[in-house]
């Protein structure tokens, strides 16, 4: 049986690292999602967003907030890309996705000539 701990402090995580199968320290993630932020707009919003349950609402007094409302009912998957996306620019593929599937495509993760892999988001 895996124990998962979730602590308040840096401090505390090492104690757990021998006995934990998964230690998530708040001070940390929040520092990384600040990070990743820096790195590409919005990303912190679009992870929290995807943490957070919610409960949809019917009224609105303006049209975003019943866009944002609804958007937040979505959930996201890793999937492979069909072959045929192959060297397509990712605004076609996108486009192509959300208007045939309703699929938001945000972000894939591209082999490098090094072999390397690298998740960009919206490229």
């Amino acid at each position: 049986t895996g124990i998962y701990t979730y602590n308040l402090l840096p401090e505390t995580e090492i104690y757990q690292k021998n006995t934990a199968t998964q230690v998530v320290c708040a001070d940390e993630l929040r520092q990384v999602l600040l990070a990743f932020n820096c790195l590409q707009q919005a990303t912190a919003t679009l992870v929290l967003n995807m943490l957070h349950q919610h409960r949809p609402s019917e009224k609105f007094d303006e049209v975003w907030k019943a866009e944002y409302d609804d958007s937040l009912g979505n959930e996201f998957y890793i999937s492979y890309l069909n072959p045929i996306f192959d060297g397509m620019p990712f605004g076609f593929v996108s486009w192509f996705l959300y208007r045939r599937f309703q699929v938001i495509l945000f972000g894939v993760t591209i082999r490098l000539q090094s072999g390397e892999h690298h998740t960009a988001l919206n490229p």
